[in-house]
């Protein structure tokens, strides 16, 4: 079950679908319903930031100015959802900064 949950929270990290991050949440309650230690549940995080790296064809354009700053954003708005997964503010402004900073990236490389 905590494989599933990887999966879902690795799926949500790329396509961000709410579906996607609701059934994760919901596996995360199952696991604290089944004893799972809150410390390894809470170790399972959203990592849209290290999956857009991951995907550039070379490297170092991660690294460059322009996709530095987009990711600073997506970076911050990561670290919140992640810190309060329960806020739903929080998570309207991870997805609008996960798609807008898929948008600058997309447009200029």
């Amino acid at each position: 079950m905590k494989n599933d949950l990887i999966q879902s929270f690795d799926n949500f990290s790329k396509n961000f679908k709410e579906g996607e991050f609701d059934k994760a949440m919901k596996l995360r309650e199952q696991l604290a319903d089944m004893n799972e230690s809150q410390s390894s549940i809470d170790k399972v995080r959203i990592n849209t930031v290290e999956a857009f790296k991951k995907g550039f064809s070379f490297a170092e354009v991660a690294k460059n100015d322009f996709s530095m700053e987009a990711m600073e954003e997506l970076e911050i708005a990561e670290k919140n959802l992640n810190s309060n997964l329960d806020n739903v503010d929080l998570f309207n402004s991870f997805v609008d900064t996960a798609n807008a900073c898929k948008k600058k990236l997309k447009e200029k490389y």
